[in-house]
């Protein structure tokens, strides 16, 4: 996350001592965002960096800072104008992770793992040349990184890996004297996550290229976060599901590859399943929740109002189904106004249903590839026999997957 910053917003010497060791794995670096005080209202964080000569002395703490136990540099978000208001007194510092000052606690999850820290400053000393962009300036900063993060999540790489732990298990395991490949609940959800894997990379690979062309990738980069994180928790209830009993136990060596007494292949999946299930838990509340990306999504993507309320003993000054027909249209010219068929749906205000607009809302997928798929697999149901239901197409998609390659006679 911090290579595109440094990029967009570094100085040609913060880009030549960090960016090509970041970008060749030598140099590991966590987020100081989140505080004890400042989780989802991050404006309020109250971190202080003042000025001493030719540093910053920072003082105070981050909290739920992922691998800072083992990460080199910090980028930070700190107060240097405790008068300003609280968007305008933050700036953005580099800070080192060797620095005296120091503190790093690690906090063990009921996973077993300690995934995230908490992180204490205590008359940190940051040289000024560590400062991105401008003093004052870092909330700027910060929700510009906030667009390569939320990409990030949408957890390709991870829920690809979810995936092949899956399919380990499905080859290896019985069910009622069959292989677990061969039976229809397993078949049916494995290949119900799989399409919907292949939708969200398609999406994914849609904003890269808007980044690559030097396009912002603006607030729709929530849709693929939501779902990323929301399939790799499906991907890790789907192993606990295949290996039953088997998946209760909890092994702390096979969290490391060291040692001797580690369990290798399908013993270390079960060994750990049940604590991945845990860990996954976080992953639709770490990097902005769920419920903060659905709200981003209705206010800057849709723009759909929120419900005015009535007052006691007075009727709603709109019903809802007005309200409902309001924000379509509202939808409708959001997505008329699109440049090409990339950036938004095909879809004119006439075929759009109250409907389509709450799944847009509630569901987040209003614009994505995610939702053509579904309205996709909606018209074959209705053909029904002329193209196959949509269980025949699923099963179809479980076969390339499950089902052992056929011989091929000479």
């Amino acid at each position: 996350m911090i290579g595109p910053i440094l990029m967009r917003y570094g100085s040609p010497a913060q880009q030549a001592r960090f960016l090509t060791a970041i970008a060749s794995g030598r140099q590991s670096w966590c987020q100081g965002y989140s505080e004890p005080q400042a989780g989802s209202d991050l404006a309020s964080l109250a971190t202080r960096a003042e000025h001493q000569g030719g540093h910053y002395v920072v003082n105070g703490s981050k909290i739920w800072t992922s691998g800072a136990q083992h990460a080199d540099w910090i980028f930070c978000l700190v107060r240097t104008d405790r008068e300003a208001r609280a968007q305008q007194g933050i700036s953005f510092l580099l800070i080192d992770m060797a620095s005296p000052g120091i503190t790093v606690r690690p906090i063990v999850g009921i996973h077993g793992w300690a995934v995230f820290n908490a992180v204490f400053f205590d008359n940190v000393r940051v040289p000024l040349q560590n400062l991105v962009g401008e003093e004052n300036q870092g909330w700027t900063i910060a929700k510009s990184l906030l667009e390569f993060e939320r990409l990030k999540l949408a957890r390709i790489g991870e829920n690809k890996r979810r995936r092949a732990r899956v399919l380990e298990v499905a080859r290896t395991r019985r069910e009622a004297g069959r292989p677990l490949t061969e039976r229809p609940w397993f078949r049916l959800r494995f290949a119900e996550l799989d399409a919907r894997l292949l939708a969200l990379e398609a999406n994914a690979a849609r904003f890269i290229r808007r980044a690559q062309s030097g396009k912002p990738a603006g607030a729709e980069v929530s849709m693929p976060k939501l779902r990323g994180s929301r399939r790799l928790q499906l991907w890790e209830e789907l192993t606990v599901d295949a290996l039953g009993p088997e998946a209760l136990p909890f092994d702390a060596a096979a969290w490391s590859s060291a040692g001797p007494d580690a369990p290798t292949g399908l013993a270390a999946i079960a060994a750990t399943a049940s604590s991945r299930r845990f860990l996954a838990r976080g992953f639709t509340i770490a990097g902005g929740s769920s419920e903060i990306q659905h709200n981003i999504l209705a206010k800057q993507v849709l723009v759909l109002r929120a419900p005015r309320r009535a007052a006691p003993g007075k009727l709603a000054p709109q019903c809802a189904a007005r309200r409902f027909a309001g924000e379509r249209r509202m939808a409708a010219r959001r997505c008329s106004h699109r440049s090409s068929p990339s950036e938004g749906i095909s879809m004119t205000m006439s075929d759009m249903t109250i409907e389509d607009t709450r799944q847009m809302l509630h569901g987040a997928i209003g614009m994505t590839q995610e939702y053509i798929l579904g309205q996709y697999v909606k018209r074959l149901a209705l053909a029904g026999n002329l193209y196959g239901g949509v269980e025949q197409h699923l099963e179809r998609l479980a076969a390339a997957s499950l089902d052992p390659p056929a011989s091929v006679n000479s």
